[in-house]
């Protein structure tokens, strides 16, 4: 055991043995190659340098290179052996040398490696046996014994390394020899990289003057002498004071080994210096300077301009390089002047523009005006009043009192403030408002230099009640202040002037800026009127325009009959030609070209008056002289007119120009009796429109009595009120009040007559049909010689002075007019339920008989379907089809005359209807022909006609049924006035909703800014004050956002709403969610401001297409046509009148209405030409 321990001692030592040899053979192969490489650097860097004679650059990049070699190869070749004889990198453990060994001897090969883990696993056998491990060990111990480990070292790299280096050094050796001094002179130098080894510079330069002052415009001459060999030419750097780089100049050596350069007239100091080349090393003489002297100067101005304090200007700094002023009338200039010496006197010599030796400096006339300035030495300082253009120049005078000649003349252009511009956006011409008195007013305002104050003026101009005001009352519209061009939104409550029906008043806008100067200058827009009509003008004027439409409904009824004639003739004449076996001539084609056309003329008259009647339903919806429910039929009305020209009715048409075109006998007479159907249901559109036009003229009468029954109410209560308040004594207030009450009175009288019409109207239309009852109960609560009396009484009272028996009389009457307005109310409820409870009897009776006669079709088209084509019982089945045809006409004709009452009868229904008539018929056809399976197939679709029709029949009981009981979501249809939103009055349409939105968006505004100038000034509030101010105004948009978001739902809830319009609602609302953060987080700050200005503006944009989208007319086409027009001149911007006009221009644009992004285009045009001309 002992003898194998000292065994594996031995070969372990063996191993540890070879194992050094190797690596230090590593090593030494890894320096050889380092030395090698390093000492060739050496040769070459030595060779370039003997070759180049280099300076001190290029030797150090020669001396860094041998340094970089020398470690690059290191760190290749070297390094790898350090690591792997220190055992960190590449190093084999016993077991890999004894695999490498092993290897290397093929009868050992992995013994070996075997051998040496015996003697640690015969320590621990851990199961194995040990003295096999041992004897395996002594087997291994014998084979290897005597054999040398050494051969696995491989000597081939070492050998080729060392050859390497006796290279380099031999190289090394024969450059020495070879060139003793120079290579190693070479290496020397580059060993001593930092030393210059250039030869001495054969000549020297100095440069004169080296300091010189002389006078502007003086000639100077520059010499730069030579000592030594001269160069044929040197380099002169020279550049003026303030100049950043040196501009060089060429010098030739002249005979008195000089190089001269001359300036004919210096106008400024100079530096300079010369400069010549050897071996790349720079010989520079001295730097010079010639200074430029006055007699005496100014070496520098400096100062800023300061503009008037209202123009909010940063003052702008200038030197005498731009000295020369275009500012506004009022600023002024401050001077910081230095010279060249010490000054007794400075002064500034202003000269008037309308001199005639404006630019003569020696012309100081008594128009001159002189402006002194403080001397302190060199310095000089004092201000310059800008009141008058012209042109100025600084006169300074030293103690041997010398004036500085010719001294630099700049110029002054005083500009004029100009008047501020102002452009009423809306409205743009005299105007009416409705029952909410509301006027929306969008003005631009705009000033070179800023705004101050923005007034609407206005004044009673017509009134029936009280005398026309002689002078504007004046009213400040608050907007933010500091900037100098703002579109300013006012919503003008005209409820709070007190204006009543008939009333106009005139007014006009009034913008001054903030010139403090010469005072505020001002400008106004055009003056325009604004009047609030009364609701009986608004009654007639919409009675007219449908007056005038059943009139013409009535004329196109008789045209479309002799359209008829016409048609009736062509066609006999068609057949006559037909039957001679004859092509239509020219005369026939003419005549079914003007029925074409007059046709054609009756479809647009008709789209005409469908205009005209949404325009009179516009302006009654605006007043709330029309429910929603009304609303909504005239719409349908409106849309039953558009449907005479249908498209069925156009392509009918263009077949028939198609055949007048190629003059087809057969294609003509097909088109023209399609076309006499279509005429036919024309006819029957106008007819239906006729019809359902006077039972809506009643309803809207009803509506427009009540209305105008709750306004005369309403006014005879306030005027009660001021009554009760008046003085007796005072006889003219007494006088006003009794004119007051004689228009009331004459009110009522018109409403009388107007009731009295309604029951002709009623009556006309049918009184079976018409709740007569509820009319003359209303008409017995109105109690109209007894309410005439009472204000007659009244009036006569006030002007006797009693007052209190004045009032009682005018309460009298006022209740009076308030029962005859429910009653009114309850008759068209009662109206409007009688309409509705028939149209659903009978759209019930219509469902139960459809669906009775689509079981019977069935049954005829199974029988149909079953029988072969010569059964003798088809002929039964053909009767009993005919029975159905003749019941279903039945229920077609009782449909067409409740669709002259109702729209609950649609065309998609009658469509139904027709359909399944036209399937009968051909079924009927086609049994006689024996055709059963055609005639079954005819009978199965109109079978499907039929149930679809009772479908739809039965939707619309539902859907009435539903509107009846209140459960409907929008009884009044698709009208925007079922509902308000909170506080507002149910029946106002969506643009009155929004304008009362405005109007409490601008009051909050208003609110906000007296709140924040208050902050600013003091204002005398506590802070607890200005908390719960805050938090009201807080709780006012809050609401106001509230109703805004109700509005957007409602619209949301209406056929889904216009999505364009409902997202700017909800975006509006999110914006004014954000002002309630800033003001909790911030309070009111200018920005918040900002920010409730822009809310209102996009309001009153909202407002504004909200009514267009209401009534949206359709676009009419206009072809491209060409446009001559000559160009305006060239804009000058090299002269103040050419400046000034392209600034006027620019303010023009920018007043004409364009949106934000064509301003900005328009103002960087004029920046752009400007900048380019300065160019």
């Amino acid at each position: 055991m002992q003898n194998n321990e000292n065994s594996y001692k031995l070969l372990i030592d063996k191993i540890n043995s070879t194992r050094r040899k190797e690596n230090s053979l590593i090593l030494g192969t890894g320096l050889f190659k380092v030395f090698a490489i390093t000492l060739l650097t050496v040769i070459l860097a030595g060779f370039i340098e003997m070759a180049a004679h280099g300076d001190t650059l290029l030797r150090t990049i020669l001396a860094g290179s041998v340094f970089i070699s020398f470690i690059v190869s290191f760190g290749l070749f070297a390094m790898p052996g350090i690591l792997r004889f220190a055992g960190v990198r590449n190093h084999y453990d016993d077991n890999g040398m004894a695999l490498r060994i092993g290897d290397h001897f093929t009868d050992i090969k992995d013994n070996l490696g075997n051998a040496l883990q015996m003697i640690p696993i015969s320590k621990n056998p851990g199961g194995v046996s040990s003295s096999l491990a041992l004897a395996a060990f002594e087997e291994i111990s014998r084979k290897i014994s005597g054999r040398n480990f050494d051969e696995i070292i491989k000597y081939d790299e070492i050998k080729k390394s060392v050859i390497y280096f006796a290279i380099a050094l031999f190289t090394f050796g024969i450059s020495n020899i070879a060139f003793p001094d120079a290579f190693g002179s070479a290496l020397g130098r580059v060993a001593d990289f930092r030393t210059s080894y250039l030869p001495a510079v054969p000549f020297s330069l100095t440069i004169e003057p080296l300091e010189e002052s002389v006078l502007r415009g003086d000639k100077v001459k520059i010499t730069v002498k030579a000592e030594g060999i001269a160069p044929d030419e040197i380099t002169l750097h020279i550049k003026e004071d303030k100049q950043e780089a040196f501009d060089e100049i060429s010098l030739k050596l002249n005979d008195d080994n000089e190089y001269i350069y001359e300036v004919n007239s210096l106008k400024n100091t100079i530096f300079f210096y010369g400069r010549s080349e050897w071996y790349r090393e720079p010989v520079i003489t001295n730097r010079g300077v010639i200074y430029v002297i006055d007699k005496p100067i100014i070496k520098s101005i400096s100062g800023k301009l300061n503009y008037p304090s209202y123009t909010s200007q940063p003052a702008s700094f200038f030197t005498e390089q731009n000295a020369d002023f275009t500012a506004l009338v009022g600023s002024k200039a401050e001077f910081e002047i230095l010279s060249n010496k010490e000054l007794q006197k400075a002064e500034i010599k202003f000269i008037k523009k309308d001199m005639t030796a404006a630019n003569d400096s020696s012309a100081v006339t008594n128009d001159t005006i002189i402006y002194s300035l403080k001397v302190n030495g060199k310095r000089a300082s004092g201000d310059l009043r800008i009141n008058n253009s012209g042109n100025y120049f600084i006169e300074l005078t030293d103690f041997d009192i010398e004036k500085s000649e010719n001294p630099i003349v700049y110029s002054v252009i005083a500009i004029q403030d100009a008047f501020p511009s102002i452009k009423l956006i809306e409205p743009l011409s005299d105007t009416e408002v409705n029952t909410n008195a509301l006027l929306p007013i969008r003005v631009r305002i705009s000033d070179d230099y800023g705004l101050s104050k923005l007034t609407l003026n206005y004044r009673l101009s017509k009134s029936p009640y009280a005398l026309p005001d002689e002078n504007f009352t004046t009213y400040e519209i608050k907007f933010i202040k500091g900037e100098s061009e703002i579109e300013v939104p006012y919503v003008w409550d005209l409820n709070k002037l007190g204006i009543m029906p008939e009333d106009v008043f005139e007014f006009y806008l009034e913008v001054a800026d903030n010139d403090i100067v010469n005072g505020p200058k001002k400008a106004r827009t055009q003056t325009l009127s604004v009047r609030l009509p009364s609701l009986e003008e608004v009654q007639k004027e919409s009675e007219l325009v449908q007056a005038k439409i059943e009139k013409d409904l009535d004329k196109i009824m008789k045209e479309a009959l002799e359209i008829k004639k016409d048609l009736d003739e062509l066609n006999r004449d068609l057949m006559k030609e037909k039957n001679k076996m004859k092509e239509p001539d020219w005369k026939q084609k003419k005549k079914a070209e003007d029925i074409a056309k007059k046709q054609q003329e009756l479809k647009e008259k008709m789209s005409e008056m469908s205009k005209s009647l949404e325009d009179a339903t516009e302006k009654l919806q605006e007043n709330q002289m029309i429910s929603p429910e009304t609303l909504e039929k005239y719409k349908e009305l409106q849309n039953l007119m558009k449907q005479v020209d249908s498209p069925e009715l156009r392509r009918m048409q263009e077949k028939m120009q198609e055949a007048m075109k190629n003059m087809n006998q057969d294609q003509l007479q097909k088109a023209m009796e399609q076309f006499k159907f279509d005429d036919e249901q024309f006819r029957k559109n106008i007819e239906r429109s006729m019809k359902i036009l006077k039972r809506l003229q009643a309803e809207q009468k009803t509506d427009a009595l009540r209305k105008r029954a709750e306004e005369l109410a309403k006014q005879q209560d306030e005027l009660a009120e001021e009554t009760a308040k008046s003085n007796p004594d005072d006889k003219s207030k007494q006088n006003e009040l009794a004119k007051r009450q004689e228009k009331i009175q004459k009110e009522l009288n018109n409403i009388e007559k107007e009731l009295k019409n309604l029951e002709d109207l009623m009556k006309e239309i049918g009184e079976q049909e018409m709740p007569m009852d509820d009319l003359q109960k209303a008409m017995d609560d109105l109690k109209p010689e007894e309410t005439n009396q009472e204000m007659s009484d009244s009036k006569e009272n006030m002007k006797s002075g009693d007052m209190h028996k004045s009032k009682k009389n005018q309460q009298n009457a006022s209740k009076n007019l308030k029962d005859f307005a429910k009653q009114m109310q309850k008759m068209k409820e009662g109206m409007q339920q009688q309409n509705a409870q028939e149209a659903i009897d009978k759209m019930e009776k219509y469902v139960s008989d459809m669906l009775e006669l689509s079981k019977k079709q069935e049954n005829v088209k199974n029988n149909t379907a079953s029988s072969d084509y010569n059964s003798t019982r088809l002929p039964q089945h053909a009767q009993t089809q005919a029975e159905l045809f003749e019941s279903l006409m039945s229920v077609a004709q009782s449909m067409a005359a409740l669709s002259e009452k109702s729209f609950a009868v649609t065309s998609e229904m009658a469509n139904e209807v027709s359909n399944a008539l036209n399937e009968m018929r051909q079924s009927v056809e086609m049994m006689a022909d024996r055709n059963t399976q055609k005639a079954a197939a005819s009978q199965s679709a109109a079978m499907g006609a039929m149930n679809r029709a009772a479908s739809q029949m039965q939707d619309m009981v539902g859907a009435m049924k539903a509107q009846q009981n209140g459960s409907c979501d929008n009884p009044g249809g698709q009208g925007e006035g079922g509902g308000g939103g909170s506080g507002m009055t149910p029946g106002m349409s969506m643009s009155q909703k929004m304008q009362e939105i405005a109007a409490q968006q601008q009051a909050i505004n208003q609110a906000m800014q007296q709140m924040m100038q208050g902050g600013q000034g003091g204002g005398g509030q506590s802070s607890m004050e200005r908390q719960a101010e805050m938090s009201r105004l807080a709780d006012k948009q809050g609401g106001a956002r509230k109703s805004l978001e109700e509005l957007a739902k409602e619209q949301k809830e209406i056929s889904g709403g216009d999505k364009e319009k409902l997202a700017e609602l909800d975006k509006i609302a999110k914006e004014m969610q954000e002002i309630l953060q800033d003001m909790k987080v911030n309070g009111v700050t200018p920005e918040t401001m900002r920010k409730q200005e822009k809310i209102l503006s996009r309001l009153l944009d909202a407002t504004r297409s909200v009514h267009d989208r209401d009534y949206e007319k359709e676009r009419e086409g206009k072809s491209a046509d060409n446009i001559f027009r000559k160009s305006p001149g060239a804009i000058d911007f090299n002269t103040q009148e050419g400046r000034e006009k392209a600034l006027r221009d620019m303010m023009k644009a920018n007043q004409r209405g364009y949106t934000k992004d064509y301003e900005n285009l328009i103002r960087a045009y004029f920046e752009s030409l400007k900048k380019a001309t300065e160019k």
